[in-house]
């Protein structure tokens, strides 16, 4: 019954299985000897797909499970994404070697020739030149949506593009200027282009809803939470603040765990999972997230407004300033689901 911010001190790693060491030492290791030749075979299986891990094994609570858990990528990497699930509202966390190596393995593993992607704007930079300039070479097709768009007049829009509509890909809020995207719209979307399909008989893979929440962060905002949204990922780029010492390049995606699965095999393929070093330093920072991120709350109401009564400041960027007759009131306050953005 702890509250998260309390588990994420000790919880998700046992300090008697490693000489008693209160936090998690420093496993700067590309190699790893099993116990057994067995388990060094299951390893290989799950690494290609040719063994599930059974339900009652889902957590690494088995001795022998849990062993290859931590050999399969490298015990730092597991103690971490152990210690994100505790903010339970996903089902598996995978951690990548930087936010773009996350967003890069989403939309090359999701995606394929003849897909479409629906997209809001603006878009971070790399975000960006990566979905117009290299998903192009691989015959994906893209369009884009804004947030003064109708949900009627996006369908109409992806109706009217080439592919098959596979991921709607939403970034909120956008970074620098705070653009809000109404999910309840993105997923009004999904289940309106579900349905279709389904009628069609072309229900072979769901479209998957993707949310990059970088800026707001599991503690302020949990688009996994609401199930009525239902939101299949979360991405985050963790150098920001969930690492928050500007010391650390890192990604994140989270969600349901099928899906996860599957990253973490492409993952294991390409080769861009986040580092042990890089993972030590997370789980540093991830244990006081919660009370640097209540104070950083305070500080940055306070400059706000001192920005916004300063005269050579055109503008401050910031939700708590927002009047009631601003269009993004409403998605600031949650009161829209499925509705005009």
């Amino acid at each position: 019954t702890l509250h998260p911010e309390s588990l994420v001190i000790s919880d998700g790693y046992n300090p008697n299985e490693f000489l008693g060491a209160i936090p998690p030492p420093i496993f700067q290791k590309s190699t790893f000897r099993f116990k057994t030749a067995e388990l060094g075979q299951i390893s290989f299986k799950l690494a290609f797909d040719l063994r599930r891990i059974k339900e009652e094994e889902v957590n690494c609570k088995t001795e022998k499970i849990e062993d290859i858990c931590l050999k399969l990528n490298n015990p730092n990497l597991q103690f971490l994404e152990n210690k994100l699930r505790i903010w339970k509202h996903a089902e598996d966390y995978a951690m990548f070697s930087s936010g773009m190596a996350a967003t890069t393995s989403l939309f090359l593993h999701f995606l394929k020739p003849g897909d479409l992607l629906l997209y809001s704007i603006p878009a971070l930079g790399g975000n960006d030149h990566f979905i117009k300039e290299t998903l192009s070479k691989y015959s994906i097709h893209t369009i884009y949506f804004n947030l003064n768009q109708t949900k009627e007049e996006i369908i109409e829009k992806v109706r009217s593009a080439p592919g098959n509509l596979k991921m709607i890909y939403a970034e909120t809020p956008k970074d620098s200027t705070n653009i809000l995207i109404d999910i309840g719209v993105c997923s009004a979307l999904k289940k309106a282009f579900n349905t279709e399909k389904n009628a069609l008989n072309n229900n072979e893979d769901d479209i998957l809803l993707v949310v990059e929440n970088t800026y707001i962060i599991p503690i302020l905002s949990q688009p996994l939470k609401n199930k009525k949204y239902d939101v299949d990922l979360v991405i985050y780029s963790v150098t920001k603040y969930i690492a928050g010492h500007s010391d650390v390049i890192a990604g994140a995606l989270l969600g349901k765990r099928d899906l996860i699965k599957k990253l973490k095999g492409f993952r294991t393929f390409s080769g861009n999972m986040a580092s042990p070093w890089e993972c030590w330093l997370i789980t540093r920072s991830f244990e006081t997230l919660k009370v640097k991120l209540e104070q950083l709350a305070k500080n940055v109401e306070i400059i706000a407004k001192r920005l916004s009564e300063y005269k050579n400041v055109e503008k401050a960027y910031y939700f708590g300033l927002l009047e009631e007759t601003d269009s993004q009131f409403d998605i600031y306050k949650g009161k829209k689901l499925d509705s005009k953005q």
